[in-house]
């Protein structure tokens, strides 16, 4: 996809997939997680990471907003955040120190976007 002939539509179906993957993993294999808030840590900021660059690429957002209903896009954004805080909450101390304070950063920035 770098080489720029994919098109929104194909960039899109990619993150999609991604998007979806990652969500279903959460829901049919909650023993994966269980024992390993890393885990769920990285699969929210993924997930708000992936969300975030679809909603602020052009073509790519308003491929999202035909696809899925708003409160599809509500439940995957809601899970994320619960997942990533879920995440910083029981991940030791300084390993999740520094990026507590990335996730409200990248709230201030995109959280409306997010849950709009």
């Amino acid at each position: 996809m770098r080489d720029g002939t994919a098109t929104p539509q194909q960039t899109f179906d990619a993150d999609a997939k991604l998007l979806e993957g990652m969500y279903a993993l959460t829901q049919s294999e909650p023993a994966l997680f269980a024992n390993d808030p890393e885990a769920l840590l990285y699969e929210g900021f993924a997930t708000i990471g992936i969300l975030g660059k679809i909603e602020t690429t052009p073509g790519e957002s308003e491929y999202l907003h035909s696809t899925l209903s708003q409160s599809e896009e509500l439940l995957l954004a809601t899970a994320a955040i619960q997942n990533f805080e879920t995440g910083l909450a029981e991940t030791p101390g300084n390993e999740s120190r520094s990026l507590h304070g990335a996730l409200h950063v990248f709230e201030a920035h995109f959280g409306d976007l997010l849950l709009a």
